[in-house]
């Protein structure tokens, strides 16, 4: 029997991360305003899930400051604003253009009534994939670090 053949990274494999990073973000804020799971979960529905994301990410950074000095500015907490940041716009590039026919590299943004074309690197993809990853990863122990009186 033959191994099966590595699949082929495509550039819309980077809006995984996106999604998951941006669900974790509110969850994880609504766990940190929240006092208790219920309140947690009102906080999440009514009003994280529907801030912009740009703002959830600075929130996140100064209740960081305010729970875990210690950890907001120790590596990957300290640059995870940005990182995240990155990670969407990269995210949002990909979720609103789509293929070039024939070239998944190759794209088409419909922007101010004119397609415009860009491409995208497997080196620029793969960057992305572990800029995901790490966001990801960071995101996920804040939990653990965020005491609150």
């Amino acid at each position: 029997m033959s191994p099966r053949p590595e699949p082929t990274r495509v550039p819309e494999d980077v809006l995984l991360y996106g999604a998951l990073c941006e669900a974790l973000l509110d969850y994880t804020l609504s766990l940190i305003l929240g006092a208790d799971g219920i309140s947690g979960q009102i906080i999440e529905t009514h009003f994280v899930s529907r801030a912009p994301r740009d703002k959830k990410v600075k929130v996140l950074r100064v209740l960081l400051r305010q729970y875990c000095p210690d950890v907001a500015d120790a590596p990957p907490y300290d640059t995870l604003d940005a990182e995240l940041g990155k990670l969407f716009d990269y995210r949002d590039g990909i979720a609103h253009s789509q293929p070039d026919p024939g070239d998944r590299y190759n794209r088409l943004r419909r922007r101010h009534g004119r397609n415009e074309r860009f491409n995208v690197t497997e080196e620029e993809l793969a960057a992305e994939l572990d800029r995901g990853m790490r966001c990801h990863s960071a995101l996920t122990f804040i939990p653990d670090y965020v005491k609150r009186p």
